[in-house]
């Protein structure tokens, strides 16, 4: 599960647990640097993408 702080222009990621749901004991900082981040979204590739609403763009986060 990704989420995201406005505020605090950060983006998480929480993986699942041992019942497969999100855990929060396994929160992982994803982007420290993500201006006004909200509704994310995973693309048909795997990147994350998220809306910028402050800069008025559609931002991605690309895993290698």
């Amino acid at each position: 599960m990704f989420f995201a702080d406005y505020s605090r222009a950060c983006i998480w990621a929480m993986l699942p647990g041992a019942n497969g749901l999100p855990d929060p004991a396994t929160r992982e900082t994803v982007r420290t640097d993500a201006p006004t981040p909200v509704d994310l979204k995973l693309g048909p590739g795997g990147d994350l993408f998220y809306v910028d609403v402050g800069g008025g763009t559609i931002r991605r986060i690309r895993y290698d």
